[in-house]
């Protein structure tokens, strides 16, 4: 009987064991219905916001005044590398999730591309930490930087993101609680990701059965919460109908003053010069951003 106890799983190399361990049936008895249920539900919901929000989304003039900087090139570079190899990562574990789709592995195609994808979401993040080391770790930083605003921002954001009302909103830093958390949960699972595929690569010749077995559980568990989260990540920068230059900002690194000035106060007061309660202000084109993607 597989460890894994998932026959999709075999042509992956992991090894085989006759005991079904504690981690094998919560994952096959558990993690992957969650998963399932967890995917179906996010996505059911992103539909429903979309919906109401677009109701009640307030029609903006065009936002032409001026703009300001919110990512540099290097950021933005080590953004779509990291995204186009998680969501390689994500496609080909898919196959895991889904027996059907098993024989897709059957060649070893999807495992040579989930290791190179593998290389590629570690060594992107490393580059750029090597390459500009002081803005890295101040960006890592804020993801663990927690105060009374972002609870507020907690509080406010339903409203905000169901019937766009801005007023209760508290002012945000150049990353604003949600992006926090997204960012919070892709460090996080990260860090379980290299953890736990660096064992099933190297050791799963070597490494006890129990221990790989766990390392799958794990994975699993990260591989879950993070792709939800991806979900929600891409919703909300490219379809929320508030979140109109989300994505902008990381095509071409800019965003309008005003949807600065709307989505990040406190940012863009900093860079700009403006008092609170003065909205306006010239603005600094010219401005790197904080470096925190």
């Amino acid at each position: 009987m597989m460890y894994i106890l998932d026959d999709s799983l075999a042509v992956f190399g992991l090894p085989v064991s006759s005991v079904i361990s504690a981690a094998s049936l919560v994952r096959e008895e558990v993690i992957q219905p969650l998963g399932w249920v967890m995917g179906g539900i996010t996505l059911a919901g992103l539909g429903v916001n979309y919906l109401v929000a677009r109701a009640n989304a307030v029609k903006r003039k065009e936002m032409k005044r001026h703009e300001v900087v919110k990512y540099t090139g290097p950021v933005r570079i080590l953004h779509w590398v990291h995204t186009a190899a998680f969501v390689t990562l994500f496609l080909t574990g898919l196959v895991l999730f889904i027996p059907p789709l098993g024989f897709l592995a059957a060649d070893s195609l999807t495992r040579i591309i989930h290791r190179v994808a593998a290389v590629l979401f570690v060594a992107g993040p490393l580059v750029h930490l090597v390459a500009d080391w002081k803005r890295s770790w101040r960006g890592v930083g804020i993801a663990f930087i927690w105060g009374s605003e972002d609870i507020e921002w907690l509080r406010a954001a339903p409203r905000y993101y169901f019937t766009g009302e801005e007023e209760s909103m508290p002012p945000q830093g150049s990353m604003n609680t949600g992006q926090k958390m997204w960012w919070f949960i892709t460090l996080l699972s990260g860090v379980v990701f290299v953890i736990t595929g660096f064992i099933m690569w190297f050791f799963k010749t070597s490494a006890p059965v129990e221990l790989l077995q766990w390392m799958v559980l794990l994975h699993d568990i990260s591989f879950i919460v993070s792709g939800t989260m991806l979900f929600v990540h891409i919703y909300l920068g490219v379809f929320h109908p508030v979140m109109t230059e989300a994505w902008r900002s990381m095509a071409s690194g800019k965003i309008s003053a005003e949807y600065a000035e709307s989505h990040h106060a406190k940012w863009y007061r900093e860079i700009s010069g403006t008092e609170e309660g003065k909205p306006g202000g010239t603005g600094n084109k010219n401005n790197k951003g904080s470096g925190a993607g």
